[in-house]
């Protein structure tokens, strides 16, 4: 996904590092690798557990952490640092709807930014809803739903599996706010 809404924004002269094992040494090697870049985006190994050994060998090649979580769901660890040299690193959770949620919204306009666009913030949509969406999550909640249009209008249909499989082809956010118990149907709805 990341590799494919690099080169869709204008982003060609990328390269993929590959994966790499949950080993401290191999991580390191493909780390400093990537520092020798402006941007190094590594997605997975970012959270909080035992085996998310990302940060920590982050910091062991000298990139300072600016931000390690964001308060949204899905995707609450977002690492965004900077390396002693200048390159920026952003680590996205492993889970691929965090990853689609957090490009477009994070990264796409600090690409955009930095490769010199005027116009690099997402431009919002504001449809209806279809049918009320539920968030209890405690945090904003980002969901990832499909325009249809009913009695000739254009209304937003949320997509309520957190597969990510399910989410392919051009499907559009849609975010209800923190501690919100739903949105109602016809309440506009911002689809940045």
């Amino acid at each position: 996904f990341l590799m494919a809404s690099l080169r869709d924004a204008g982003f060609t002269g990328t390269r993929y590092l590959g994966i790499v094992p949950d080993e401290t040494d191999a991580l390191l090697e493909r780390i400093r690798d990537g520092l020798e870049s402006d941007f190094l985006l590594i997605s997975g190994g970012v959270s909080m557990g035992d085996a998310d050994l990302v940060p920590d060998c982050l910091a062991a090649c000298g990139v300072r952490k600016l931000l390690h979580k964001v308060s949204m769901k899905p995707g609450k660890p977002l690492f965004v640092g900077r390396s002693e040299r200048g390159s920026m690193v952003v680590g996205f959770p492993g889970n691929p709807l965090a990853v689609m949620v957090h490009f477009p919204m994070f990264v796409q306009p600090l690409l955009l930014k930095a490769a010199g666009a005027r116009e690099h913030l997402p431009k919002p949509l504001l449809l209806p809803l279809a049918r009320e969406a539920v968030n209890r999550s405690g945090r904003k909640l980002f969901s990832l739903g499909r325009i249809v249009s009913r009695a000739g209008r254009s209304l937003v249909e949320e997509l309520v599996s957190r597969s990510s499989e399910r989410y392919r082809g051009k499907n559009m956010r849609v975010a209800a706010e923190k501690n919100a118990r739903s949105v109602r149907a016809r309440k506009k709805t911002n689809l940045g």
